[in-house]
């Protein structure tokens, strides 16, 4: 069971001895696999994405212990698989306390939603806080996908990349990495700013100078709510909503033209781009 990556998994599995490991369930990068990957150790990596897939690997072991055969078929999570009923009943169960109109659940009472939160619950989790189109979101879960450039699979993390509101980029994808940035501006400016503020999320490992794990930035400073507590990702969230938005956010544009997928289901270069 691996949250490496299936592109560094399937790394492994081409340079690990033949008969060390028969599978990996990989994990971290979302990825479908239609068809296992077989490494050069003969060893398979599956993976079956996130939210929409079940996989199931069916193995075929001989009476010495020998796998002589399997099947990897991935099933589809969806409205037409029926609702159980007792799972339907512990969901609710479990959801009950968080709605309606007098949700209050304090910090010391050790049952928060998020182990992280160090402010009470005070409004039922269906409340509408805002709004987005889908035309933008799938925007944004595009760009999301097109992350892993590095022809190093050990340099290759996630499967996704932050989105910035504000900015135009200029980038050439088939340069070398930390060099593929062209042109980045703010819109009013021309050329890059030297200096820009910058809004982001603070985790509680985070440094002075770091922002959404990102360090070098100056004079950071927690946004607080009106409780003065640092403010969550829903207050965040809405006094977003409440400010001057900036512009849309822009295209990151591609200028080398160089054909990027390969042809088959993966989501993204499996080697990266070379």
């Amino acid at each position: 069971m691996s949250e490496l990556s299936v592109h560094k998994d399937h790394r492994l599995a081409s340079l690990i001895e033949p008969g060390l490991v028969d599978v990996f369930f990989s994990a971290h990068t979302h990825e479908v696999l239609d068809e296992p990957l077989v490494g050069a150790s003969g060893a398979l990596v599956v993976e079956a994405g996130n939210d929409g897939w079940v996989g199931q690997l069916d193995v075929d072991v001989d009476a010495g212990g020998a796998i002589v055969g399997t099947q990897w078929t991935l099933h589809p999570v969806d409205a037409n698989v029926p609702e159980d009923p007792t799972v339907a009943a512990a969901v609710a169960a479990a959801r009950a306390p968080f709605l309606g109109p007098d949700v209050l659940i304090e910090v010391e009472s050790g049952f928060m939603p998020s182990p992280l939160a160090d402010k009470p619950l005070t409004r039922s989790i269906d409340t509408v806080i805002g709004e987005t189109t889908g035309a933008n979101v799938r925007a944004i879960l595009e760009g999301l996908l097109t992350y892993v450039f590095s022809p190093t699979v050990w340099n290759q993390e996630g499967g996704w990349v932050d989105c910035f509101s504000g900015i135009t980029a200029s980038l050439d994808l088939s340069r070398d990495d930390g060099d593929r940035v062209l042109d980045l501006t703010l819109p009013g400016m021309e050329g890059e700013a030297d200096t820009v503020v910058a809004a982001g999320c603070r985790r509680p490992v985070d440094d002075g100078d770091v922002i959404c794990s990102h360090a070098g930035f100056t004079n950071v400073t927690d946004l607080l709510g009106d409780d003065m507590k640092p403010m969550g990702p829903v207050d965040l969230f809405e006094w977003g909503l409440a400010q001057p938005l900036p512009a849309a956010r822009q295209s990151l544009m591609d200028q080398s033209g160089t054909p990027r997928w390969p042809a088959s289901s993966f989501v993204q270069p499996l080697e990266g781009v070379p």
